[in-house]
């Protein structure tokens, strides 16, 4: 443990340095941001192939920040390709480890801690799984909320979107599974009627689990939140200006928009 301590705060300070010996060059020379990819977070970051491979980081954050990349030749992220879980995430960036994180749901203490540039970078659908021999069928968190004790929805630990679903009022939520696949064997043990995930996403985390056949995906959109780009406070104003400028281009021009809907077009 203390020698993946050592090795991630070395890799850390090497960004640090790379960051200011691209950025060292006069007003055309190019700023290098440090990011991050999280974890059990398809389809925005997805490792290696959707059958669980260790190849590149792939997903709709990574073709995002190639596609700022694109559109603004003053900036560059590096480091997407580590997966860490969406806390250590936040705790990187706090400390200024890391300058930007992709695909943040907007929550209270994040507000407080952190920039979230508008506009979203896309609006993420959640849709909700259950067991192959349920005949259940529900079209909105109301039909969810009728079932009482019988609609328990498990969702992943963590996820801010748990505790924005949570403030919908009356549902029955158990999200101490900490990655899709335990919330999937936990829906395949009879401890909750639905699991709830984003879409494209749901589709590959049941054929990663080995579960498909045994579990399928309720029809329609159940939930949906804004997901944006996380940024450091101490972010130069130049470098921020240039960040918004680039992603609300993408924004307008409709291209954040097909990326995303490439990845749903994988999923189907």
């Amino acid at each position: 443990m203390r020698l993946m301590r050592v090795q991630w705060f070395a890799a850390v300070a090497a960004c640090a340095f790379v960051s200011l010996a691209v950025s060292a060059g006069g007003a055309d020379a190019v700023t290098v941001l440090r990011t991050l990819g999280q974890e059990n977070a398809a389809p925005k970051f997805v490792r290696g192939s959707s059958s669980g491979g260790t190849g590149a980081t792939t997903g709709f954050c990574v073709d995002a920040l190639r596609a700022i990349e694109r559109v603004s030749r003053k900036l560059r992220f590096v480091g997407e390709d580590r997966l860490l879980p969406a806390g250590q995430i936040e705790n990187a960036l706090a400390v200024g480890q890391i300058d930007v994180a992709c695909g943040f749901a907007r929550n209270d203490a994040r507000a407080a801690r952190f920039l979230l540039l508008e506009p979203a970078l896309f609006n993420a659908r959640y849709v909700l799984a259950v067991r192959a021999d349920d005949p259940v069928s529900v079209s909105s968190l109301d039909d969810v909320r009728e079932l009482g004790e019988q609609g328990v929805i498990l969702g992943v630990h963590g996820l801010s979107v748990m505790s924005n679903l949570a403030r919908e009022g009356g549902l029955r939520i158990d999200n101490a599974g900490i990655t899709p696949e335990a919330n999937l064997h936990k829906l395949l043990l009879g401890r909750g009627r639905f699991f709830f995930y984003r879409s494209p996403g749901m589709r590959a985390v049941i054929q990663d689990a080995g579960l498909v056949g045994k579990v399928r995906v309720l029809p329609g959109t159940i939930f949906t939140t804004k997901l944006y780009m996380l940024v450091s406070k101490n972010l130069p104003q130049e470098t921020l200006d240039e960040l918004q400028r680039a992603i609300g281009e993408l924004s307008r021009s409709g291209e954040l928009g097909r990326i995303y809907e490439r990845w749903g077009e994988q999923e189907k």
